[in-house]
């Protein structure tokens, strides 16, 4: 940990409200997003954000740095996201084509480039409303491999030790997420 982090957690623990207060903005934007991966509605990723953040103001003092602050905060979001999900109902699954994996997972800045054609916008944006529509159809033990290796650009093995799972049942997990997604979204895109 870099000794502005160490210093803030010091602040954070002595009860500093302003120090705590920066903590949550340099890491909600990360919640946050982890949070609407896997749940796909603003208010919900909204609310993982802030229960996330008592969370972590209610652990902070037994908090000793083993692990850095931003994997444990994440840890943090990632259960209460899978918390929520598990009281959403899945479907069955079946795997993603390389091209569409690839234009989800692009930086916003890039998904959104100067496009001049009005109808290429509106093919953009229908695109990445089918590809979340697919993702939130995902059970939950599958989205969240899907999310945190492909979306969140984990290894294997990260994905494996966030979940306590095998690496072996991470690799299943993800192929069957993908055979899923690709089945679902093999009409829209018309590459079966």
């Amino acid at each position: 940990m870099d000794k502005s982090v160490i210093e803030l957690l010091a602040l954070c623990k002595q009860g500093d409200f302003d120090a705590f207060e920066r903590l949550v903005r340099r890491y909600e934007k990360m919640v946050y997003k982890l949070a609407m991966r896997l749940l796909g509605r603003p208010s919900e990723a909204e609310e993982i954000l802030q229960e996330t953040f008592l969370q972590v103001h209610k652990a902070l003092p037994r908090f000793e740095g083993s692990v850095g602050l931003s994997s444990w905060i994440y840890t943090i979001a990632l259960n209460q996201s899978r918390m929520r999900l598990r009281k959403q109902k899945g479907v069955v699954m079946e795997e993603l084509d390389e091209t569409i994996l690839s234009y989800k997972t692009r930086a916003p800045e890039a998904q959104t480039a100067v496009v001049l054609d009005p109808a290429d916008v509106l093919v953009d944006k229908e695109m990445r409303e089918q590809v979340e529509s697919a993702l939130q159809e995902l059970p939950e033990p599958y989205r969240v491999v899907f999310v945190l290796r492909d979306m969140e650009g984990h290894s294997t093995e990260e994905t494996a030790q966030l979940l306590d799972l095998t690496v072996a049942a991470v690799k299943s997990r993800l192929h069957r997420a993908r055979m899923f997604l690709r089945g679902r979204l093999c009409e829209y895109f018309e590459k079966c």
